[in-house]
């Protein structure tokens, strides 16, 4: 008699992670889902995929954040 092995239930520890981050884990987890074949999405190309995964990125707005970012800042006391 032949089998099919049914998928193992997995989880993922998300603690101590943003909201915003949990959010973009069970979006990823429901992309890969939706896409058939066995080992999650297929694409024909590295381009393909860097499309797919720059498409999925801009689909989300950066958190607010309070860094300062400029040259000037990174640098300070460094004896510029």
């Amino acid at each position: 008699m032949d089998t099919v092995a049914q998928p193992t239930a997995r989880t993922i520890d998300v603690t101590g992670l943003p909201e915003e981050a949990v959010r973009a884990v069970q979006s990823l987890v429901t992309l890969l889902r939706a896409r058939p074949g066995a080992g999650g999405p297929a694409f024909a190309s590295r381009e393909d995929w860097a499309r797919a995964v720059r498409a999925w990125a801009e689909s989300h707005q950066p958190g607010a954040t309070s860094a300062v970012w400029s040259r000037e800042s990174i640098y300070a006391g460094e004896g510029e």
